[in-house]
């Protein structure tokens, strides 16, 4: 791709002009020390990882007048499973900008081009995590929240110690077709969850990594019974995530592995959708929180279309059959209509501006659609908590269709 010259925005305080490009694999270095620079050693030397895995022209490069890069961004691939239907997504990864060069729309340029390309390939929403409030300002909102954390030493307390004989290893590579089996049996009490091939799980637990992290498995009499992820941060603390075990021994018995390895460093505990780890958690206080994970669905007519699978098989469960004159959803600037055929939908069409709509109409602010269609709030505490979303006369049936979902991303997106 050929340099796009973009010109220094109104806060530049900067004479210079600037060069967009997709990187050749000679940017990994500059792309690594910006990474370090902006997000940490550990995390940071991980663009070097994902830059190695994949192709070079995933990442934008920005150079300076003298042709130094100064900003960067990626734009990984994922598959989402939102209740029945896949999805393809993208993510916005390792976005970081020198400080000098700051504030003169280098990340708003790359993110336009990541945007044109993440639609291309048929990306029906892009995701990214970060800074509070900035990328609102590129059209993101926040779309779900990440798992909760807690202090290992709460989650010690509400399990106590392990009563069978459930032992602690490194997972080895014979393991990880019992691993994945276990993962997938509860993600599948998830409504969302990534959607991972054979690479995605060999890059993920024998892939070269720059974090210090550890796959542990417990078994007793030689069967494995549950895993876990434990991983250091630059925060100087550790996190045991995707904790999936048999029964509360088992999950003990990862704890209490997790406590001797990790030594006076403070451990998290990461929520879990498996059913036996998931409710232990769930009734314990949060020790630290995560900015929810920002959203941007560009076409929201292509993705109500792929989930309709979904969202017919959610109104089977309604009490009454939706409107026979349809559901006319409001984005102010655009706009939807749902027909239905008795509790399906039929066809789903866009419609025009509705920037003033009545108050028994129904209207989204495009921002808020994330946290709607990927369920971080159910319809109306999300019209409580933003002015310009309201159901009107549907809110029942906008709980049916969009209803608050459990996700089980972390470490995924």
């Amino acid at each position: 791709m050929s340099g796009i010259p973009v010109s220094a925005g109104p806060l530049s305080r900067l004479p210079v002009a600037y060069r967009i490009r997709r990187a050749v694999r000679a940017d990994r270095s500059s792309i690594v020390r910006l990474s370090v620079q902006a997000h940490g050693t550990i995390d940071g030397a991980g663009a070097g990882v994902i830059f190695d895995r994949g192709d070079p022209a995933d990442w934008t490069v920005v150079e300076d007048a003298d042709g130094a890069i100064v900003s960067t961004c990626a734009l990984l691939s994922h598959r989402l499973r939102l209740g029945c239907v896949v999805l393809p997504v993208g993510r916005l990864e390792y976005v970081a900008t020198a400080p000098p060069h700051r504030r003169n729309g280098l990340i708003r340029s790359q993110f336009r081009i990541h945007h044109r390309a993440s639609a291309r390939r048929g990306d029906l929403a892009t995701f990214v995590s970060g800074i509070p409030y900035f990328y609102r300002r590129f059209g993101y909102g926040y779309a779900m929240d990440y798992p909760s954390l807690h202090s290992l030493d709460a989650v010690l307390a509400a399990t106590g110690s392990p009563r069978s004989a459930w032992s602690v290893r490194e997972l080895r590579r014979p393991d990880l077709d019992v691993v994945r089996r276990l993962h997938e049996s509860a993600t599948a009490n998830a409504d969302i969850a990534e959607v991972r091939d054979d690479r995605t799980w060999e890059d993920q637990v024998h892939g070269e990594t720059p974090y210090a992290q550890t796959f542990l498995v417990a078994e007793r009499a030689g069967r494995i019974g549950g895993y876990a992820r434990l991983a250091a941060t630059d925060d100087s603390e550790f996190v045991l995530a995707q904790a999936t075990a048999l029964d509360a021994d088992c999950f003990g018995a990862i704890l209490a592995h997790a406590e001797a390895v990790s030594g006076s460093q403070e451990v998290l505990v990461a929520g879990s959708p498996c059913p036996v780890v998931g409710p232990i958690l769930a009734r314990l206080p949060q020790a630290h929180l995560h900015l929810p994970l920002y959203g941007r669905i560009a076409d929201p007519l292509r993705l109500l279309e792929r989930l309709r699978p979904e969202l017919d098989r959610r109104l089977q469960h309604a009490r009454s059959a939706p409107p026979d004159d349809g559901l006319d959803i409001s984005l102010y600037a655009t706009g939807l209509r749902l027909h239905f055929a008795g509790r399906r939908i039929e066809a789903i069409e866009a419609t025009s501006a509705n920037e003033y709509p009545a108050p028994q109409e129904v209207a989204i602010s495009p921002d808020n659609l994330p946290a709607l269609v990927f369920g971080r709030f159910d319809p109306t505490e999300l019209a409580r908590r933003v002015d310009d979303v309201q159901l009107g006369r549907h809110a029942d049936l906008m709980g049916i269709l969009f209803p608050r979902l459990c996700n089980a991303v972390f470490g995924d997106l």
